[in-house]
């Protein structure tokens, strides 16, 4: 005697209960993130005459993907606002890139930032890290996400 009704063949209804369990599996998850802050550089209240700044929002986890990115105004103000990737750990990053030390490309990064608006993230030695190519960062990235995972 069956314990199931017949009109679902056995291996219909265990496909259908694994696809059934993986659509429970999905985690819940805002449908944007939003992030607006400042970008404050000692000695430096005016990013005029300088290239423009570019902040990236980060998902992070087993390895980082890129949520949205703008650029900073004069005053070192941002808004962003991205549609959320699928985030297992609920960890994000800011990166801003810059070339206020005698135009050579930096990137700051600020690890695990919460998605608060009127947040100021200061540029200094502590976070900054000197880029030559894509390549480089994408490198550099992946390593910061591997020591992240060690910690």
């Amino acid at each position: 005697m069956r314990f199931f009704p017949s009109f679902f063949p056995p291996k219909m209804m265990r496909t259908g209960l694994f696809l059934a369990s993986l659509l429970f599996a999905v985690p819940i998850h805002a449908t944007n993130w939003h992030i607006a802050g400042k970008i404050e550089v000692p000695m430096l209240d005016d990013f005029s005459g300088y290239p423009k700044v570019l902040v990236q929002l980060i998902s992070g986890g087993v390895w980082n993907s890129e949520c949205g990115e703008t650029l900073a105004e004069a005053d070192g103000k941002f808004s962003l606002t991205c549609p959320s990737p699928w985030n297992w750990f609920s960890v994000k990053h800011l990166a801003v890139y810059h070339r206020f030390d005698d135009g050579v490309c930096k990137l700051n990064w600020f690890a695990d930032i919460s998605l608060d608006d009127g947040q100021t993230f200061k540029i200094d030695d502590s976070t900054k890290y000197r880029l030559t190519t894509k390549i480089a960062l994408r490198i550099f990235i992946e390593t910061l996400t591997i020591l992240n995972l060690k910690k």
